[in-house]
């Protein structure tokens, strides 16, 4: 049976190789932008590049076994869809992160973010957004203040993003005048080939 509700399970997930290979192997160098229709497996792929990254080593002593080893990224899956101001933003990710907001203003994820590194030396942080629609239509009503500082922060290499949504973020991507404008690198879901239906 096909699973309708949230992420599928790991034995459940199949297909989308290209997408996660795309992630996994360039994140580092850009963020990305994961768009399409309801149901077809946005969540499931940021869930799954979620635990990829959270499972992924590299070793701070040239392999020598895993507890010499450092995280090679640092991820904070947040599901967006239920965050309808900067406040709810800041309380779901302060719990995430393990530090605590000084205020809820968008600049302020920008010390969140420096006062992490600080903690934690090694490893990417890589926020990972689902169903931002509503987010970003909220942060548009205020000069799109927190999105321009994703831009940034993308932009200077602190951290990377991989955002999921539809209409909204779509639209953004394609607006000279969003902050979301040649920020990610855009991924269309389609449906699934047959043979991974199938599987």
């Amino acid at each position: 049976s096909y699973v309708t509700s949230g992420p599928v399970s790991e034995n459940m997930f199949f297909g989308r190789d290209y997408e996660l290979k795309a992630i996994m192997r360039t994140i580092r160098d850009r963020s990305f932008a994961i768009v399409g229709g309801r149901k077809i497996g946005k969540t499931s792929v940021l869930s799954k590049v979620h635990r990829l990254m959270e499972t992924a080593t590299v070793s701070a002593e040239g392999g020598l076994g895993r507890a010499n080893c450092s995280p090679a990224y640092h991820p904070f899956y947040l599901d967006c869809q239920h965050i309808m101001d900067y406040g709810e933003f800041f309380g779901d990710l302060a719990l995430k992160m393990g530090i605590e907001p000084g205020s809820t203003t968008p600049a302020e994820l920008r010390r969140m973010v420096l006062r992490y590194r600080r903690q934690h030396q090694d490893g990417l942080i890589v926020l990972l957004l689902d169903e931002v629609d509503k987010l970003l239509s909220y942060d548009q009503h205020r000069q799109t203040r927190l999105f321009r500082v994703f831009r940034a922060l993308s932009q200077e290499g602190l951290c990377r993003f991989v955002f999921c949504g539809e209409r909204q973020l779509n639209a953004g991507l394609h607006d000279p005048n969003s902050p979301l404008f040649n920020f990610c690198s855009i991924m269309r879901l389609s449906y699934l080939s047959t043979r991974d239906a199938t599987r």
